[in-house]
């Protein structure tokens, strides 16, 4: 009958404003998460402290320009897979690399401890490091999650101490 087919008509376009509404809504909350990540990526780039972020047993998929700068390499070579963390990783501090690590499978995050890397052209620097797993949907405490290194530059304070010292 006409009085059917009008109200089909009416729920038809009523769904179509609800679909209308959705994706109005959803363009607006991917617009919102694109500025907070610019937005984040800006603070990280231009951060004084150094951040790493990768995966245990994959590498280091982003280095900011602090930690760039500092150890000598490009983003190009991290973009490339060319720097991993046994490039920059000592010996002398694996075993406090291993207890951050228990850390984060507990707790998520690692308390702040301190150790050298190696740069480039072979020189150590002093760093504090802060690391943490970076949440997402799989179990938590996953060190094939990716992890957060957070590493201050502790050059000059050393090199006060050992003014200091003398």
């Amino acid at each position: 009958t006409l009085v059917s087919s009008v109200r089909a008509a009416l729920r038809a376009r009523q769904r179509q404003y609800e679909i209308r509404d959705s994706l109005r809504a959803r363009d607006a909350a991917l617009a919102e998460l694109k500025r907070e990540r610019e937005t984040l990526q800006v603070v990280l780039d231009n951060s004084i402290v150094g951040v790493l972020i990768g995966k245990k047993d994959d590498g280091i998929t982003y280095a900011n320009q602090a930690i760039l700068r500092l150890l000598g390499y490009t983003a190009d070579e991290v973009a490339a897979g060319k720097l991993g963390w046994n490039d920059i990783n000592t010996a002398e501090y694996a075993e406090a690399d291993r207890q951050a690590e228990e850390q984060m499978r507990i707790f998520g995050t690692a308390d702040s401890y301190h150790k050298e890397l190696r740069a480039r052209d072979g020189r150590l620097i002093p760093f504090l490091v802060g690391a943490t797993i970076i949440p997402s949907q799989e179990s938590q405490g996953d060190l094939s999650q990716t992890i957060a290194v957070f590493l201050t530059d502790m050059s000059r304070q050393k090199q006060a101490e050992s003014a200091l010292i003398q």
